[in-house]
């Protein structure tokens, strides 16, 4: 599943060519169609969430909460804080949910369902977040700063060697993934205490996911779904959404930001800036480990 700007897309192992799913939302008195920004994941049992804002023309709120899925997408129904909420961070985990409002600093941690969360301050805004899949009490998040991971479910943090705003991806328990706004893919086998180089994309992505079988995906902001079976030594086209030229902003990454130093703009990533910049672009991938291409 490939959750983007533009609209919810499934790509079917073998196939290059996504085919874009329009789902149906009932609440009550409520109800609208959902396709385009949406962030999603799949929790342990298989079941799709997510959380976003609606399409435009139906009767639900601007805010969706969390929400769930049993036939990837097609049908939908309110799980927690409908009506209430638009996380841009969701990580399900064994012992609960993990997410991160729109503009918030803070980590919010439900342990028993998804029915309640509680906060727990996080250092500095999250731009991403992963749970180690064999200790899910251990975290990691991106921010605007270096990294920062717990080792107690976001109680407490310390901060680890990092870049600004890089895409994470715990992969397995030993390969932590990060890949760096210059398009720099490192690994980290302790997680994020310290890391090697793998690899090098052109450009950082706008997603970064992994499946069951340690793939790695990169959601790109030119459309492209690139993909490495190595660790991310090396990466190849896997599909390129096909209307991307229409793709709606959902956020507009740091790497283009304005205020960015300009030395974070040059070569390649400023051409991607520049036709993100035109195209209105911002490919937003969102495997998880359910996810087989």
């Amino acid at each position: 599943m490939i959750g983007t700007g533009l609209g919810l897309y499934r790509l079917r192992n073998g196939q290059r060519r996504a085919t874009r799913i329009t789902g149906e939302l009932t609440s009550g008195a409520q109800s609208g169609t959902l396709s385009a920004s949406l962030e999603l994941r799949f929790d342990r049992s298989g079941r799709l969430l997510a959380s976003g804002h609606p399409e435009a023309g139906g009767t639900l709120p601007e805010n969706l909460g969390v929400i769930a899925s049993d036939d990837q997408g097609e049908t939908w129904e309110p799980l927690a804080r409908f009506g209430q909420d638009d996380f841009h961070v969701l990580e399900p985990v064994a012992w609960g949910l993990v997410g991160v409002q729109a503009d918030s600093d803070d980590v919010l941690v439900s342990e028993r369902g998804v029915e309640t969360f509680e906060t727990r301050p996080a250092p500095s805004a999250p731009t991403d977040l992963d749970a180690d899949p064999d200790d899910p009490k251990r975290l990691v998040i991106a921010t605007e700063r270096p990294l920062f991971s717990s080792s107690d479910q976001g109680r407490s943090w310390r901060p680890r060697d990092g870049a600004p705003r890089p895409q994470l991806v715990w992969a397995s328990p030993a390969k932590l993934f990060r890949v760096d706004l210059s398009g720099q893919v490192l690994v980290s086998p302790n997680g994020g205490r310290t890391w090697r180089e793998r690899g090098k994309l052109r450009f950082g992505p706008s997603e970064l996911a992994a499946d069951r079988a340690g793939n790695l995906y990169a959601g790109m902001p030119n459309a492209t779904v690139l993909r490495s079976r190595d660790d991310g030594a090396t990466w190849r086209a896997l599909t390129r959404l096909r209307q991307a030229r229409h793709w709606a902003w959902v956020r507009v990454p740091a790497r283009c930001d304005a205020g960015v130093a300009p030395r974070t703009r040059r070569a390649g990533l400023a051409r991607a800036c520049r036709r993100a910049e035109a195209d209105q672009t911002d490919g937003m991938i969102r495997a998880d480990r359910g996810f087989e291409a």
